[in-house]
């Protein structure tokens, strides 16, 4: 986990889409999830399904483990902002 938080627009996390550039949000944290996708224990799909966008909802609904939320924090990059605040 970077020590450093950034924040991104959902214009610019939409852009990292394709395989090997895979980001997500989940609950305002973005997450650079490139590297994890084939280790996903629920296949990759879901991933790619929500690659470049919020993925709260797909997050939640799946209930994931404690285990599941604490490994995420070696992914995250930063944080979401509302470009139309700035």
């Amino acid at each position: 986990m970077s020590s450093t938080k950034r924040l991104f627009t959902l214009k610019e996390i939409s852009k990292h889409n394709s395989p090997g550039n895979i980001w997500i949000v989940v609950h305002g944290k973005v997450y650079n999830i490139s590297k994890f996708i084939t280790e996903h224990p629920g296949g990759e799909i879901p991933l790619f399904d929500k690659a470049g966008e919020d993925a709260t909802e797909a997050f939640d609904n799946i209930g994931h483990s404690e285990e599941a939320k604490h490994l995420m924090k070696e992914y995250y990059i930063g944080d979401i902002y509302d470009d139309a605040d700035m």
